[in-house]
């Protein structure tokens, strides 16, 4: 294979790689992250309260990012809560984990069919995460997070 054929096969797995790169934005303050963040509407803003039942996988190799979200049991049964990318939400002080009894305050919407609570905030015991404003701008949003 010669070196520009390498090249050009690199280009087209550049291109084809970047649309996936914006979804852990989650919706950018323009709304555009094409991920379900950018689907955020203050007007359908939830709050839930249960127990945390799953998590997201972590990925094969750490450090990889990946969307974080979690299956919460509630009284009126199973919901996905999203909450951010993991290069966000792991560097939180106060982390959820399985068995976690948390509140989470966000805008449920539908996400391929099913509802989901795209998370502003999450409380566990007496901490609060913050992950979005009031308008649904994310936290991690245009700060470089690292």
């Amino acid at each position: 294979m010669t070196k520009r054929h390498q090249l050009f096969k690199g280009l087209i797995l550049l291109c084809l790689a970047l649309p996936g790169a914006s979804w852990g934005q989650l919706g950018s303050a323009e709304g555009k992250g094409g991920g379900p963040g950018s689907l955020y509407n203050p007007k359908s803003v939830v709050t839930v309260a249960g127990t945390v039942i799953s998590m997201t996988p972590r990925p094969v190799k750490p450090g990889l990012p990946h969307l974080v979200y979690l299956t919460l049991q509630t009284g009126e049964g199973k919901i996905t809560i999203f909450l951010g990318p993991s290069l966000y939400v792991d560097k939180l002080q106060v982390q959820i984990k399985v068995l976690d009894r948390i509140q989470v305050t966000g805008s449920k919407i539908m996400w391929e069919g099913s509802p989901v609570i795209l998370a502003a905030e999450a409380i566990k015991g007496g901490d609060v995460l913050k992950l979005r404003d009031a308008n649904g701008v994310p936290v991690w949003s245009g700060q470089g997070y690292k």
